[in-house]
């Protein structure tokens, strides 16, 4: 049997490549008009006919899976800002959206509502804090001296949106779509964000070191707690409470008030933490009084719900029955005096049903 040099292979993939190609642009295969996948005049269509012809469906479900990263920015009333980037690969979970059909009104653009709703866990913050500049934690931040640092806080809550969506792409739904909405979420959240920076567990140590009465020490460190807490009189119990911390049972009924509450995790403390507020109350404060000390540098953050504006930028690609989606988005608003900005991206994979 012959065998055949490298250089005499080229020769002939050279030679044989430009006649096959011809054969092919010559044969029926591309000759034929093509017809679209999702032409009216056809029925339901699709590996499991979950498609329906254009125009005939009543709405769409969009169930798969989708990596969303939820990024929180708050700027509180006296000045405080905090940013908590979401780094959890878990974040990873099976979603369903809901979206109306197409009202296609020129060429290549048309309309459609889209209803989305997700939850979001951040337990993370990024802080400038480096013990001194000698010995830096966390990751980093990209372009920022900040670092991503975990300091036993939690923001979660939930987002619902309703958008009417501006797209540009084909009637027949068989190549690229980049949409682009505009409407209202209800957004509800809650949580202990640390205001102070990360140095939410050094604070009470740092409250209680000089000299003076420990009733005194205690009773500046609830007043500044209260100022950086934001407006007080959104929770009348929280700022009696910081206000006479002092006073006889006031400190042992904080830290119930904040756990009952969910604000005041015991697993989640700096243990060395709490040896030192002992050590530096000479031992005149109880077990659950240096926990609620402890606490009472974390932020009791909640917010009622409110329908704010949202926007949603996206664009997405389908292959076979299968639709990939990378969009961003979230609402940016104002709430007693807070100002909040969610910036959310989502790698999407997702099957449309027509119903």
């Amino acid at each position: 049997m012959n065998s055949f040099s490298s250089s005499e292979i080229i020769r002939w993939c050279f030679f044989l490549v430009p006649i096959a190609l011809g054969a092919i642009l010559q044969g029926p295969i591309l000759s034929e008009p093509t017809q679209p996948s999702y032409s009216s005049e056809k029925e339901r269509f699709g590996l499991a006919n979950q498609r329906s012809p254009i125009g005939r469906e009543f709405f769409s479900l969009l169930p798969g899976i989708q990596y969303r990263s939820s990024n929180l920015i708050i700027n509180a009333p006296n000045g405080s800002k905090l940013r908590m980037p979401d780094e959890e690969i878990s974040e990873t979970k099976f979603f369903m959206d809901i979206k109306s059909r197409d009202f296609h009104f020129g060429e290549v653009w048309g309309v459609f509502l889209l209803y989305q709703n997700f939850d979001f866990d951040l337990t993370k913050q990024s802080i400038n804090k480096s013990y001194g500049g000698f010995l830096s934690t966390g990751t980093n931040v990209y372009a920022s001296s900040n670092r991503v640092n975990d300091v036993g806080t939690e923001m979660k809550g939930n987002i619902t949106s309703l958008m009417p969506i501006f797209y540009i792409g084909d009637k027949e739904r068989e190549f690229f779509r980049i949409g682009l909405g505009l409407g209202p979420s209800k957004v509800h959240m809650k949580g202990n964000p640390d205001f102070y920076n990360g140095w939410n567990a050094e604070a009470p140590v740092l409250a209680l070191i000089g000299n003076g009465l420990l009733s005194d020490k205690i009773d500046r460190y609830g007043d500044i707690a209260l100022l950086r807490n934001g407006k007080p009189e959104s929770d009348p119990i929280n700022t009696y409470l910081l206000s006479n911390l002092s006073q006889p049972g006031n400190l042992e009924l904080f830290g119930l008030y904040q756990y009952s509450k969910g604000n005041l995790d015991i697993s989640n403390m700096n243990g060395y933490t709490l040896l030192l507020i002992s050590q530096y109350a000479e031992g005149n404060l109880n077990p659950l009084q240096i926990l609620s000390l402890a606490a009472v540098s974390k932020s009791d953050f909640k917010l009622k719900e409110k329908y704010v504006s949202s926007f949603y930028f996206f664009f997405e690609i389908p292959f076979y029955d299968v639709t990939f989606r990378f969009g961003y988005g979230g609402p940016i608003y104002y709430q007693e005096d807070y100002r909040l900005r969610f910036h959310n991206v989502d790698l999407s994979v997702f099957v449309p049903i027509d119903i």
